[in-house]
């Protein structure tokens, strides 16, 4: 028997856990009488709080200070309770938006809030929950729509956040969903990001692949082009009409097999064929990912139908494209 066992009876730890139990119940009662709501807003001893307990939020924790705590309500906003309004001041996360008007203020999008006076954009874009808002100079509200998260137009721009688009056309811009990441079009250009594409042709412009990487590619009538962390390349070796996916995440033209990492170079771009678990053959060589497996013997290579990538052939096992030293490839079967 353990020494701890002899000072606390059986039935006497029981009793314990039963209490421990009753204690915390009672205290999130208590927490949870206080929640305005379905949102992270708490009235405690005459103040008003925001906590943000959800583990995907980074928002931060505190007192809301100069609320109205008679007229203070919660604005179910799709439901996620970051917005409340007094009869002063309109909140956002805990946070004051200044000059917002409670009396008119409207909700547009993650991204854009009016009132009667202005038009609000949001600093961090969609984020909420480290929302800071700004206000566009020089609009009307009430001649202010959203074209969709980051998009909005007045009477005479089209707006990225608060920023002008020069020379985009009011008539014919629009925004491209599902594909890949959002871009928009007019008449004339592409833009990602508020920005016009240089030499992309808007009528023929369209997504072709994302990969493991979240490289997302696309391609018009004249061009392949990249993006990557918000910034997007033309692709210039590569040639726009036989530009295509073989299998995700490997694509070629009539000059070039890459795959998401980058070029396989001397590959064979028409002979080039994956036969699984990360290998390929082309005419000339095998190989694994990017890398040539320079000893492998075309003829005789052979890979194994299992998920770990392991081949042979009639000299060596290969293991990731790496040779297995001291293995022979006889009577060798995968684990």
């Amino acid at each position: 028997m353990k020494f701890s066992d002899t000072l606390i009876p059986n039935h006497m730890k029981i009793i314990i856990i039963l209490l421990l139990l009753l204690l915390f119940i009672a205290f999130f009662t208590v927490k949870s009488n206080k929640k305005l709501g379905n949102s992270d807003y708490y009235k405690e001893n005459g103040k008003m709080f925001y906590y943000c307990k959800e583990l995907i939020k980074t928002c931060e924790q505190g007192e809301v200070f100069g609320v109205d705590l008679d007229s203070f309500e919660v604005i179910e906003a799709w439901g996620d309770g970051l917005f409340a309004k007094d009869k002063k001041h309109i909140y956002c996360g805990g946070k004051i938006i200044i000059n917002a008007d409670p009396d008119s203020f409207q909700i547009l999008n993650t991204s854009y809030s009016k009132d009667k006076n202005n038009v609000f954009y949001n600093k961090m874009k969609h984020d909420y929950d480290k929302a800071s808002f700004g206000v566009i100079s020089n609009i009307d509200p009430d001649n202010f729509y959203v074209l969709g998260d980051l998009y909005a137009k007045d009477d005479k721009n089209i707006f990225y956040l608060n920023k002008k688009i020069e020379n985009a056309d009011l008539v014919t811009f629009k925004l491209i969903v599902n594909a890949g990441k959002d871009y928009a079009i007019d008449e004339n250009y592409v833009y990602f990001n508020g920005i016009a594409v240089a030499g992309a042709d808007p009528e023929t412009f369209n997504h072709v692949m994302t990969d493991y990487h979240y490289n997302i590619y696309y391609k018009d009538k004249n061009a392949v082009f990249k993006l990557k962390s918000g910034e997007i390349k033309k692709l210039s070796i590569l040639d726009s009409e036989t530009f295509k996916v073989i299998k995700h995440p490997y694509y070629k033209d009539k000059n070039f097999v890459l795959n998401s990492v980058g070029l396989i170079v001397d590959a064979d771009s028409a002979t080039f064929t994956l036969i699984g678990s990360g290998y390929a053959i082309d005419k000339n060589y095998v190989y694994y990912g990017r890398d040539k497996i320079v000893s492998a013997d075309l003829s005789s290579f052979y890979v194994f139908d299992v998920s770990y990538p392991c081949a042979k052939d009639k000299e060596h096992v290969y293991v990731r494209g790496q040779i297995e030293s001291g293995v022979s490839p006889v009577d060798f079967i995968p684990w």
